[in-house]
């Protein structure tokens, strides 16, 4: 995966979606209220660069993408992430 926007000052956190974009060119968008808290997204984006993805804040659409093919909401401990697809 590739960054189609790089986090603001380096910081994480703030903005409750994270998006990266794969080598297909689809855009992989994680939703949720957790997502606000820059640990969390620190967190993720360290577990995704070893798998060779890079993640930036915000989300598909803002990144250029037009049509969401595919979704599913994940619950755990009181948290939803709502996952979602996106292509142009």
């Amino acid at each position: 995966m590739r960054v189609c926007r790089s986090v603001k000052g380096g910081a994480w956190g703030g903005d409750e979606d994270i998006h990266a974009i794969d080598h297909k060119g689809h855009c992989v968008q994680l939703s949720g209220a957790a997502l606000k808290n820059g640990h969390v997204d620190s967190m993720i984006a360290e577990k995704a660069k070893a798998h060779g993805w890079d993640v930036a804040e915000g989300n598909c659409h803002s990144a250029g993408f037009d049509q969401k093919v595919w979704h599913k909401d994940f619950h755990k401990d009181g948290h939803n992430v709502h996952v979602s697809v996106w292509t142009h």
